[in-house]
């Protein structure tokens, strides 16, 4: 273990602690950059939520960690910048400065609401960051809404068409594999047994009797089964699929030789 003794202030206020935690940073920013290379979109976008989810965490650490202060209104500075950078796309402002300006619209918020909180410390600041949060949360969901499906090129009617098709497929699901289902009392006793107590005893909970429990579990194994079915269907229909690609030439010529 290694133990640094820092001898000046500005050693104590500087970035990084020393030339190994400069190089880890280094990679990790060697890693983000090499990213679009090596993965897919769909990889790409999940790593970007957690790099962005993380800078959140590590300023809210900031907060509460070094100063004991409890903020509870980072989700609505989150939320002005994301929208923020969303709202100047959509109007054609380039990506990069459209992130400046959201940038510097959320660093304006923050001194909005940090300035009059500068003497507020404990339970009346979490209630404060509250509020605002709570302030911004109403401001936005009828006003952001458009925005956001704009973005994404979306209508009210692809949503709720999308909702409708969504809560028929479940539908399907429930009627075509429910019936199917069958759970009998030795599979409850196991889950109570194998499953549910050690994890209660892990986390020191009380134990409830396995009766009290029963329906619930009941209803654990039953949607497993059903996932399950479902997951075998689906494969079943795919490995009997038949999929044949037309050339527009072949499916012109086939038309005209039609009499």
């Amino acid at each position: 273990m290694r133990f640094q003794f820092k001898t000046s202030y500005n050693q104590d206020i500087r970035l990084f602690k020393d030339k190994v935690d400069a190089s880890w940073y280094g990679l990790l920013a060697v890693a983000v950059l090499a990213l679009p290379l090596l993965m897919s979109d769909y990889y790409v976008g999940e790593a970007t939520w957690v790099f962005i989810y993380a800078i959140c965490g590590v300023s809210l650490m900031v907060l509460v960690g070094y100063t004991g202060l409890v903020s509870l209104g980072h989700a609505a500075f989150l939320g002005i910048g994301a929208y923020a950078h969303a709202y100047f796309l959509q109007h054609g402002i380039p990506w990069v400065v459209s992130v400046v300006l959201a940038i510097a619209l959320t660093t304006a918020s923050g001194i909005i609401v940090g300035l009059p909180a500068l003497r507020m410390t404990g339970i009346y600041l979490a209630i404060a960051t509250l509020a605002f949060a709570v302030i911004i949360q109403e401001a936005t969901s009828e006003e952001v809404a458009p925005i956001v499906m704009s973005v994404y090129g979306l209508t009210e009617q692809d949503i709720s068409e999308q909702l409708t098709s969504q809560s028929r497929i479940l539908k399907f699901v429930d009627l075509r594999f429910r019936g199917l289902v069958r759970v009998d009392k030795s599979a409850i006793d196991a889950y109570y047994q194998e499953k549910l107590l050690p994890e209660l005893r892990k986390r020191g909970a009380a134990e409830p009797k396995l009766a009290d429990v029963s329906d619930r579990i009941e209803n654990i194994l039953v949607e497993r089964r059903i996932d399950e079915l479902l997951v075998n269907w689906l494969q079943t229909l795919r490995s009997q699929a038949h999929i044949e690609k037309m050339l527009a030439g072949s499916a012109t010529a086939s038309t005209g030789a039609t009499p």
